[in-house]
């Protein structure tokens, strides 16, 4: 259902585009060279299993690599990422550059990838893209520009809409980006905002498609998240279930992130619900998991107690994958009664070891579920090595900058606070970038 959705969005907003890219449908501009699809696809073949054998975990790895993609499909100007990915990215951007040249033609020369140091972070974009900023003292607009955000340099405490894009697979987010309530005050601002979303998601899934991948996305606009939260709290607790149209603006939420709270482990590895989910048919089912979910899924129960420890929190993960699964199935009453009282069953079991009034101190991993890319510390050559890596990277892009200076493409954004003109990416930022 939701691939069709999918396929149904592309038809009316992408009716007469020749060209699939960020240039031609975020900018109107209709003079970079198009991107290979059809040429480069038989050369990707490698790609899906390549995928699947590095992103081990969606909260981790699952936005880096997918974002890399849609840079590499022309999607996106950018990707913003730490300096920890840089062996894993360079080894994966060195793959998707030798398919380039085997597609043959101009493909390498105009779509070829790079890393781009900056501070503490560095960016994956295309090295002919005119785009991205070359310089390298960012302000915060000027990074909300090259990640194609609506309004970049929207930061601050004032209040604002979240942006988030939804990988609908894994339920995860893989891009956010806050636009103040102000800046959308214009009706003809607002009108461009939710066109400019509009043209973001089908084009980020018209890319993933013609790459032959199943990643596929969903842009989510959500207001003050803790109202957000407390509005869906007031509705998990009806006993009718909500309307189809409440339930793709806030499924999401309904599996808990994002959120205000900092006290919560919530994230796509509990997920026990997405877009496809029969949520009318079981809606007692998804109150039950809802309310277990949001007690337990805390800082006094996570890793607290051998209880509470790895064994239980993948029987909870197990459990979420299972309603995840079964919740698509059409059935009967009687069957869908039956599988309710299991899930009871299930999570009263959980809930009666979480409340254990014996708890036996927890002596596992502190990190049981992070992978190991982000536990190990390299050996010191492995680091020095990566070191030259990155001074040489650096030298080069600098070097080519000025031996052939170009003038950056630029769109007129709307107005943003001071904020956005104070420098950036002086400390480690947010990964889902």
């Amino acid at each position: 259902m939701a691939t069709k959705n999918v396929e149904l969005g592309l038809q009316l907003i992408l009716p007469t585009l020749v060209r699939i890219m960020a240039e031609s449908l975020l900018y109107g501009n209709l003079n970079e060279p198009e991107f290979p699809f059809e040429a480069i696809r038989p050369y990707l073949t490698w790609l899906p299993s390549y995928l699947d054998a590095r992103i081990t975990s969606c909260e981790d790895e699952l936005e880096t690599f997918i974002n890399t993609i849609l840079v590499f499909g022309r999607a996106r100007t950018a990707t913003l990422q730490g300096q920890f990915w840089w062996t894993a990215l360079r080894e994966f951007i060195n793959r998707l550059n030798a398919s380039l040249k085997l597609a043959g033609g101009s493909a390498f020369k105009h779509h070829k990838m790079e890393l781009a140091l900056r501070g503490r972070s560095m960016f994956v974009t295309c090295a002919n893209n005119r785009r991205f900023l070359r310089k390298k003292d960012l302000t915060h607009r000027d990074v909300g520009c090259v990640l194609d955000f609506f309004a970049p340099g929207n930061n601050g405490s004032l209040p604002g809409l979240g942006v988030h894009f939804v990988e609908t697979t894994s339920m995860w987010v893989i891009m956010s980006e806050k636009v103040l309530v102000e800046t959308l005050n214009d009706p003809a601002i607002r009108d461009e905002f939710e066109s400019f979303n509009k043209r973001r998601e089908a084009l980020y899934n018209s890319t993933m498609e013609k790459l032959g991948l199943r990643y596929r996305f969903k842009c989510l606009i959500v207001s003050d998240t803790y109202l957000e939260s407390a509005s869906v709290s007031e509705i998990m607790l009806t006993p009718q279930p909500p309307s189809k149209i409440w339930w793709d603006n806030k499924c999401l939420l309904v599996n808990g992130y994002p959120n205000t709270r900092s006290n919560t482990f919530l994230s796509c590895r509990f997920a026990f619900c997405d877009y496809d989910t029969l949520f009318e048919m079981y809606w007692p089912v998804l109150q039950i998991m809802f309310g277990f979910l949001m007690k337990y899924c805390v800082d006094s129960f996570w890793l607290t107690s051998e209880e509470t420890g790895v064994e239980f929190w993948r029987a909870v993960q197990l459990l979420c994958r299972t309603v995840r699964v079964e919740c698509k199935r059409q059935r009967c009453k009687e069957d869908i009664e039956a599988f309710c009282e299991h899930v009871k069953r299930e999570v009263a079991s959980l809930k009666n070891q979480a409340d254990s009034p014996v708890k036996t101190p927890y002596l596992g991993k502190s990190r049981p579920f992070v992978p190991d890319r982000f536990k190990n510390r390299p050996f010191r050559l492995q680091r020095l090595w990566v070191k030259f890596q990155m001074n040489l990277s650096s030298t080069k892009e600098t070097v080519r900058f000025l031996c052939s200076p170009t003038s950056p493409l630029m769109r007129a954004v709307p107005e943003y606070p001071a904020l956005g003109d104070q420098p950036a990416l002086s400390q480690h930022v947010s990964r889902r970038q």
